[in-house]
């Protein structure tokens, strides 16, 4: 089983989501009409979109902020999902991201443009 990476507001900063659940799912059926946002278990919500020529899944969690997806390539996809919808829901709102193996949290810049995005994701 593979690793999981997470990403969050930076609670350092006292930084929060500024978005509801509610806004987060009308934000996904907004960008994604032909993707979905299920309940996974009573505190998790996982957003099933289509990317590029695939289907990708992240999950998030809203009683604890915490959008995750799995270690597991291409990284594009699911990045494509975060970096969309923050860019939408919190543009403004510092934000990090850590691996379940390595607690480090690292800043993650959601200033940058797609591509850059996500080049700069884990390097």
């Amino acid at each position: 089983m593979g690793a999981t990476f997470y990403i969050s507001a930076d609670r350092q900063q006292n930084a929060a989501w500024p978005f509801t659940t509610e806004q987060f799912e009308q934000t996904v059926a907004n960008l994604w009409p032909e993707g979905s946002v299920s309940t996974a278990t009573a505190d998790l919500r996982c957003v099933h979109v289509p990317v590029d020529d695939h289907w990708c899944e992240v999950l998030y969690d809203p009683e604890n902020g915490v959008l995750s997806f799995p270690e597991r390539e291409p990284w594009s996809a699911p990045l494509t999902v975060v970096h969309t919808l923050l860019r939408r829901l919190a543009p403004a709102v510092p934000a990090v991201w850590w691996a379940d193996y390595d607690p480090l949290m690292e800043p993650l810049d959601l200033g940058l443009e797609l591509g850059d995005f996500i080049a700069a994701f884990g390097s």
